[in-house]
């Protein structure tokens, strides 16, 4: 949002106001002839042009309050008029249903702050109403920055058309034109699952129990075991944040961005591929990211794997895969888990502090012990695959959670 500013050029606050006051039509951009200047503030006030004219660090917009909104929570304003995509690829087949971009915008009512639920590489999502299919989805709108934009949108849209399961999202269609580019699905009210562990539920006292995470767990095992068996497909980025809750905390796999089609050789065994892009980049999130793509840019089910065995330390101790406020030998939590783990076994040292005692030692020693250890071996072949994986969980799930003797009063 901080560019928010500079996309109007040098209009002032007032013309801004006359451009967006429609409400059919989502906030228009007009094109500036120069590239535009990013805004500069300073204590007291922003400098929005080059004659530095003060406004209100809290209302630079005047009475418009929704980009008074949009401003103080660094909101970007889709636009439709502003944003021409430069490579217009063909979407496959039976996509799912096609959704006007009117009807983005009027269900989300006009970008209101109130209905953003979040952001991500791709981009912004928001809430969104569809009355004439009594609907509830959530809208990602994806940003004409990304250059890799277009393969994502794809490889997302041919991952979740065919998809049917209970772990992973529903896609419930597109908005697909030259101008917009978005991604229509079914609406989680619980959210990601992030911000259940170190996010804005923690910070509102909402704590999973342990019988909600084993749920989870063995959620996600099942609908990646569907994914890489089924549909023969690599997510590529399994971590709390691509992970959405519904009502009764069920877990969703999500974007699948960087979701590829497994490679096999004759025999049928499958095969590593590369996934260096032209720029030389891995793409993925730092802490989750396998130790073969991250140096070698190969990727494979296994490496899905790897990342599925982060993402049991992160649901269980509570701890960010890669948290730069540890020292650099222990960012990793990996790097964190196994001079501990291994040199004293015990769970209380490791287990998230909010559980309590509200846990079973036993299962979480099967779980770190054999679950966690079969999927992060830097070696590919030694590790389990996902079928095991759920195996294992079902087995942890039948560890009890020991009961707190009620206090009796004298």
């Amino acid at each position: 949002m901080k560019g928010i500013l500079c996309c109007f050029g040098k209009a002032s606050a007032n013309n801004v106001v006359q451009e967006t006051a429609q409400p059919s039509e989502p906030p228009q951009q007009p094109q500036p002839t120069e590239p535009p200047q990013q805004p500069q503030a300073t204590d007291s006030s922003v400098r929005v042009d080059d004659k530095n004219a003060e406004v209100n660090d809290e209302a630079p917009f005047g009475d418009n309050a929704f980009l008074n909104n949009a401003w103080i929570h660094n909101l970007q304003i889709p636009d439709s008029s502003a944003n021409v995509y430069p490579s217009y690829p063909r979407l496959p087949a039976d996509s799912g249903a096609p959704f006007a971009w009117r009807q983005i915008v009027n269900g989300t009512q006009n970008f209101r702050e109130t209905n953003f639920l979040g952001r991500g590489n791709f981009g912004d999502v928001y809430r969104c109403n569809f009355p004439r299919i009594d609907k509830v989805g959530a809208v990602k709108i994806q940003k004409p920055s990304n250059e890799a934009g277009p393969h994502e949108f794809i490889a997302e849209v041919t991952t979740l058309r065919a998809a049917n399961h209970l772990n992973v999202i529903k896609l419930l269609g597109t908005c697909y034109t030259r101008k917009n580019r978005v991604l229509v699905y079914e609406f989680m009210p619980k959210g990601s699952l992030d911000q259940y562990l170190f996010g804005a539920k923690t910070r509102q006292g909402q704590v999973l129990d342990w019988n909600t995470r084993i749920k989870i767990a063995l959620g996600v095992a099942d609908g990646l075991k569907y994914l890489h068996i089924k549909r023969k497909t690599i997510h590529g980025d399994i971590k709390p944040g691509n992970i959405l809750l519904d009502e009764n905390f069920v877990p969703k796999l999500t974007d699948f961005g960087l979701a590829v089609k497994l490679v096999e050789n004759e025999y049928g065994v499958e095969e590593q591929q590369s996934v260096i892009s032209t720029n030389n980049t891995i793409k993925g999130t730092r802490g989750f990211i396998a130790p073969e793509t991250e140096q070698l840019g190969l990727i494979s089910t296994m490496s899905d794997v790897y990342s599925f065995g982060v993402f049991l330390l992160v649901l269980f101790t509570g701890r960010k895969a890669y948290d730069v406020q540890r020292p650099p030998a222990t960012r990793k939590i990996i790097d964190w888990l196994k001079p501990v783990w291994n040199k004293t076994r015990s769970p209380s040292l490791v287990v998230d502090p909010a559980l309590g005692t509200k846990y079973s030692k036993e299962g979480l020693n099967r779980l770190f012990s054999f679950g966690v250890k079969m999927c992060i071996d830097a070696q590919v072949e030694q590790r389990a695959d996902m079928y095991c994986m759920e195996m294992l969980i079902r087995q942890v799930e039948a560890f009890t959670v020991p009961e707190v003797p009620a206090r009796h009063s004298l």
